[in-house]
């Protein structure tokens, strides 16, 4: 599936006033369909599911989605049963799909609510893998629960053994209204958070048969925690020092540190640390929190918003420090910031959704209501520029972005993989950035020359420069102008030199 609309931001490099530059491309990029999509899964009851490149049943409002850490499958969970279509019925799933050479998806196994002995699935809102890939976990917002599968690593499949789930109240559990779940980076612990009981549960994990032991509940207003009200989503950060979580109601993102030592008695439960709230402190766009996510190095925190019929926040940008996990806000992104087609159509209010790259070069965002998913680059700080956005096309019957809720980047940086939500679809997107030697030769002084391998990557161009070429850009000379850490996107092309 390709030549589907976008929106682009940038198709000029613009360097700044006087700077003369002369240019040569010594290889061209490989790949010219960076954030194209690539591929559709839409549920097969869903009408125009004939317009989508595969179906199955089973992908009614896909709320969530996970890699696994070996990068060989995708998992999405879905949150409604079916109420039409074929017969039977099918209730909530959770899928299990191999990813192809390309990143495109095939539907290897699925786990029925109400089938084999599973009961704990109804409105599956959170998915996770655990890192040494033996077992998957979900949060099921109305079961109120927590639930495990063990995972084949060669085929993705999965099998549920009867008692492999903890639902609210047992072992003393707070679960009420789970709403995500994350393994922590040494598979020995699980936290679950709960939209309800404005809480976070941590369990600690075996291993070997995925059981989860309570450890302790953390829970709004109880021992001086705070920012958990409407808790919604969670993120354990790369080092499993701390863990973050975005709360809805209380417009924030508190914080905890986790006892990441393995000979402590207390190892695996949390401290509060502080909550960051939206309009305290300098602090913005935060309101309506729904989602958090951290670069691969632990840098910065990222949250997005849930998104509605007006304008309003979408991204906060946090810088993180290491030692005490706490938060320094840097960044604010309005939905206002987001310009697109009047073609594109959406949905809402409905959730947003934050991921990073494994590089730690883009930042991806979905804005449901405007039916599109915005990429950012990222600075040395962590602050974003938008580099280009995709949408949803209302001539187009089946885009599949129209509603996005949830996103994953694969390990491997390859692709984008967007739940569908309200589309009730699954997009596999292309995420891999071209890759050129670009030399830049500057007929200027105190300017330097400065080489790439990787387009990805920033080009350094003097002092205070700092250019990412990963898409469409047109370099116009001789009149070439160049601003701080500008964002471009696409194929890089000289039309002509410097005189």
């Amino acid at each position: 599936m390709s030549g589907r609309p976008r929106f682009r931001f940038a198709t000029s490099l613009l360097l700044s006033t006087g700077v003369w530059l002369l240019a040569a491309i010594s290889a061209l990029p490989t790949r010219a369909d960076f954030n194209e999509v690539l591929q559709i899964i839409c549920d097969e009851d869903l009408p125009i599911a004939g317009d989508c490149d595969a179906t199955a049943d089973g992908l009614r409002f896909v709320n969530t989605v996970a890699v696994s850490s070996d990068d060989q499958h995708v998992y999405i969970c879905s949150s409604l049963a079916d109420d039409a279509g074929s017969e039977p019925l099918q209730n909530e799933s959770l899928s299990a799909l191999s990813r192809g050479i390309d990143g495109t998806l095939t539907l290897v196994d699925q786990e029925i609510e109400g089938s084999g002995g599973v009961s704990t699935l109804e409105s599956c809102r959170g998915v996770a893998v655990s890192p040494d890939g033996g077992h998957v976990y979900t949060a099921a917002l109305v079961a109120s629960a927590v639930t495990w599968f063990s995972r084949t690593a060669m085929t993705g499949a999965l099998t549920f053994t009867a008692g492999d789930s903890v639902s609210d109240g047992e072992q003393g559990s707070e679960l009420s209204g789970a709403t995500a779940v994350a393994v922590s980076p040494d598979d020995a612990h699980v936290y679950v958070v709960g939209r309800t009981g404005d809480s976070v549960a941590a369990f600690s994990r075996n291993t070997t048969t995925g059981d989860l032991t309570l450890l302790a509940n953390y829970i709004d207003g109880i021992a001086l925690v705070d920012g958990l009200d409407g808790a919604e989503e969670i993120a354990i950060s790369p080092d499993g020092k701390h863990v973050y979580i975005a709360s809805i109601e209380d417009n924030a993102v508190a914080v905890f540190a986790r006892d990441d030592d393995s000979g402590s008695g207390t190892f695996g439960e949390l401290t509060f640390v502080e909550a960051q709230f939206d309009g305290v402190g300098g602090v913005n766009g935060l309101e309506n929190a729904v989602s958090v996510a951290l670069d691969m190095d632990g840098e910065n925190v990222y949250v997005a918003s849930e998104r509605g019929v007006t304008d309003g926040d979408w991204l906060a940008v946090f810088s993180r420090n290491p030692a005490t996990g706490a938060l320094t806000f840097l960044q604010a992104v309005q939905s206002s910031q987001l310009e697109v087609s009047i073609n594109c159509s959406g949905v809402g209010p409905s959730d947003s959704s934050v991921a990073v790259s494994p590089n730690g070069v883009f930042v991806a965002v979905s804005e449901p209501f405007k039916g599109a998913i915005a990429t950012f680059s990222r600075s040395d700080t962590g602050i974003v520029s938008l580099v280009e956005s995709i949408c949803d096309d209302l001539f187009v019957l089946e885009d599949g972005i129209g509603s996005v809720v949830d996103l994953a980047i694969s390990g491997d940086g390859l692709n984008l993989y967007a739940a569908g939500g309200a589309n009730e679809s699954l997009a596999t997107i292309d995420y891999e950035c071209s890759t050129m030697d670009i030399d830049l030769e500057l007929m200027s002084e105190n300017v330097s020359t400065a080489k790439t391998e990787d387009a990805c990557r920033s080009i350094a161009v003097g002092s205070g420069y700092n250019i990412l070429a990963a898409g469409s850009v047109i370099m116009e000379s001789p009149f070439i102008s160049v601003s701080n850490e500008v964002s471009v996107a696409g194929e890089l092309t000289v039309l002509t030199s410097v005189p």
